[in-house]
């Protein structure tokens, strides 16, 4: 009985911290590019996503992924604070 009484009480504690965290929350300026024509002797093309963190903790991005490998992210490493804004450059290697 007092296991389950302990458990429940855990359970509870755990609970109510998760509720009582905040969040962070991403809004992107634009979610997407046309890197248009370019040049097949310059086929290195670069855009840079700007967003802003929207939500009430820092925002902390521990990894961007391409979808395959002529596209390397490369975005801003240290936390975002609570309205604050960070980049993601994309630079796609045609």
């Amino acid at each position: 009985m007092k296991k389950i009484l302990f458990l429940m009480t855990l359970l509870i504690m755990g609970i109510s911290f998760a509720f009582a965290q905040t969040n962070a929350d991403i809004k992107f300026d634009k979610t997407t590019h046309d890197f248009g024509k370019f040049s097949e002797k310059s086929p290195v093309v670069s855009c840079t996503f700007t967003f802003t963190n929207i939500g009430d903790a820092p925002l902390v991005i521990h990894q961007a992924v391409a979808s395959c490998g002529c596209t390397v992210p490369e975005y801003t490493k240290e936390p975002i604070m609570p309205g604050k804004k960070g980049t993601i450059k994309v630079t796609y290697n045609g």
